[in-house]
């Protein structure tokens, strides 16, 4: 588990290179003007209703996450404070393509919960986690209400031995079955690949892969 956790984290590094180059306006830019709607979509309508649902009785949300901190920007309306990737931007004021910390994985994720929950009066006995990867586990052994949603096969037999509830959030009608690039990634990856090139560097691939979004309720009253 330890090395699912730790190739997790070299992945993320490893898909954000792509935006060295980026202007973090224009990455902002694209995500409100053209991107909002499509990244909105590619989330599944159960966990927006799960959301909500938790809003309503007055709990604090909070979404942890590997996705890069721009593209969570559509999701800002459903949380209360939302934990992502951030780039780290050089001097230049454009994208490195490294991250300004480590990105947060598996026994870092329930070490940041449990020093937020002290920091807002949360009570992660009564809160809930959400989480369909074996690397969430820290995270999910951290509160009282574990879920596990389209769980890997080892989350899944972890579950079921425990005891948690085992949910499958239906994917949107017409959601690709494959993990591509959104169209606010490939634009910016083309600004980035313009950049470079303009600098006289070697040209930067699309590339593809995401880390899929961990949730995490606090049973606290916002």
């Amino acid at each position: 588990m330890r090395a699912e956790r730790r190739d997790r984290g070299h992945l993320i590094r490893a898909v954000y290179t792509r935006y060295a180059g980026a202007d973090p306006d224009e990455l902002a830019r694209l995500v409100d003007e053209a991107a909002g709607d499509i990244l909105l979509r590619r989330v599944k309508p159960a966990a927006i209703r799960r959301v909500r649902e938790h809003r309503e009785a007055g709990h604090r949300t909070v979404l942890l996450t590997g996705a890069v901190e721009v593209l969570t920007r559509p999701l800002a309306p459903l949380f209360d404070e939302i934990v992502a990737t951030r780039l780290a931007v050089g001097g230049d004021g454009r994208c490195t393509g490294r991250l300004v910390s480590a990105p947060l994985v598996g026994d870092a994720r329930a070490a940041w919960l449990s020093h937020y929950a002290g920091r807002v009066g949360a009570n992660l006995s009564v809160s809930w986690g959400y989480a369909d990867s074996q690397s969430d586990l820290p995270m999910l052994r951290a509160v009282g209400n574990p879920v596990a949603v389209n769980p890997d096969l080892p989350l899944y037999r972890v579950a079921r031995r425990s005891g948690w509830p085992i949910e499958e959030w239906p994917s949107t009608r017409g959601e690709p079955r494959a993990v591509t690039a959104s169209r606010a990634e490939r634009q910016a990856h083309a600004v980035a690949a313009r950049v470079r090139a303009w600098r006289g560097g070697e040209p930067v691939g699309t590339g593809t892969g995401s880390d899929r979004a961990r949730t995490v309720w606090p049973g606290a009253q916002r």
